[in-house]
């Protein structure tokens, strides 16, 4: 995540995105020492806010047959 705003780690966030219009609260638990605007979060409940298909139920199997394991 990029935020315009300095974060800590273990700050609480809500967060919103605008193109699915769906809203999360979320903990802060990396910030980049390189980039302190780049972060990582964690939500507070998992939930699909990003609107990112999910894999089919077969997934691992159909990824195993495909590279041979």
């Amino acid at each position: 995540m990029v935020t315009e705003i300095g974060l800590t780690t273990g700050m609480g966030i809500s967060i919103h995105v605008h193109l699915t219009d769906k809203r999360a609260g979320a903990r802060v638990v990396y910030i980049d020492p390189k980039n302190p605007l780049h972060c990582g979060i964690e939500l507070a409940e998992p939930h699909n806010i990003w609107g990112v298909p999910l894999p089919p139920d077969d997934w691992e199997e159909t990824a195993a047959s495909e590279t041979g394991h």
